[in-house]
């Protein structure tokens, strides 16, 4: 991934656009500008499906230079943070997501909670089958499945038989 510069925007735009650079790179100014003028006078700008800049103010407070180990006053700041929509990354449908740690490689973007185990919607289920003879959810290993699995039935949890029937 390479680092883009307002040049390479600006061409885009008016390859995109058919308008000349020149008028591409006004309006990306104007647009900046614009943003830029609300976080002076101390606004949050949101833009929808592009993402959040926020202005953030912190005050004066006490540190320590880590050299000398002297406490000194640090001054009082206003930053500026931005933070990404959901979906700005993925702008086109038609071309998969950039794989990101962790993602599987089927490209499902399902993320489970922290607290509790789940499968994502699209992965495959194992091979496992409903066994009719209890109405009240015994599941039995299915015959191509070599693993053994916990079943349930009204006496509660036992392994499931190995004998064939």
């Amino acid at each position: 991934m390479s680092t883009r510069s307002k040049k390479d925007i600006v061409d885009a735009i008016a390859e995109k656009r058919g308008v000349t650079k020149k008028a591409a790179g006004e309006a990306l100014d104007m647009v900046l500008g614009a943003i830029g003028e609300e976080l002076k006078d101390g606004h949050d700008v949101q833009l929808h499906g592009f993402g959040n800049f926020t202005v953030k103010h912190t005050e004066e407070r006490p540190g320590r230079n880590p050299r000398t180990g002297e406490t000194v006053t640090v001054r009082a700041k206003t930053k500026v943070s931005f933070k990404q929509a959901k979906g700005c990354w993925r702008t086109d449908p038609r071309h998969p997501s950039p794989t990101r740690k962790g993602a599987p490689a089927h490209g499902c973007w399902w993320r489970p909670s922290r607290f509790r185990r789940h499968r994502c919607p699209s992965r495959p289920r194992p091979a496992v089958e409903a066994d009719s003879s209890s109405s009240h959810g015994t599941f039995a290993p299915s015959p191509t499945s070599s693993t053994r699995r916990w079943t349930t039935s009204q006496s509660g949890w036992r392994w499931p038989s190995t004998t064939a029937s």
